[in-house]
């Protein structure tokens, strides 16, 4: 997503900002799902505050979320591995059918957030985000540090950081 209005750039970053202090961006535990959230449309940025970060924030407060990493620059594949490194867990996903494998975990996955929530915050948060007009992608789970991708076994987090 490209933002080419400074104004909408900086409130962006002051919401991402805030987030980043309300919740971690590390994984938190094993067993916690982790979602893709806010698909992101050449229509978003004139909505990304208000159709995206603005419920977000709402769900943090309401302590629906466990963690939060801002995909950017970033490919999911290094993200995922970003946030189960702080507590050396790992991640079993599936990744989009309808996209090449190659350019959704390592170019652009379409997505704005990675973020994981427990059993119980499931169910209320899916909710939250469904009746706020935010789609999500069920991605896959946290492990205790293997990496799966579309059942293949991708290796340990101590495979990857040393």
């Amino acid at each position: 997503m490209i933002i080419s209005n400074n104004t909408t750039k900086i409130m962006i970053e002051r919401y991402t900002e805030e987030i980043a202090k309300m919740v971690p961006s590390a994984f938190k535990s094993k067993g916690h799902t982790i979602y893709l959230l806010g698909k992101l449309t050449d229509e978003v940025e004139n909505g990304f505050i208000t159709n995206l970060l603005l419920p977000l924030v709402e769900a943090i407060k309401d302590d629906l979320v466990e963690s939060v990493f801002f995909l950017g620059e970033s490919s999911l594949v290094n993200a995922l591995v970003e946030c189960s490194t702080p507590r050396t867990l790992g991640f079993d996903i599936t990744t989009d059918s309808e996209m090449d494998e190659k350019e959704f975990l390592e170019g652009n996955c379409g997505y704005a957030a990675l973020i994981t929530l427990n059993s119980q915050q499931e169910n209320p948060f899916i909710e939250m985000m469904f009746d706020s007009g935010v789609s999500l992608m069920l991605l896959g789970h946290v492990t205790k540090g293997s990496f799966r991708i579309d059942d293949r076994d991708c290796g340990f987090i101590g495979d990857y950081v040393k």
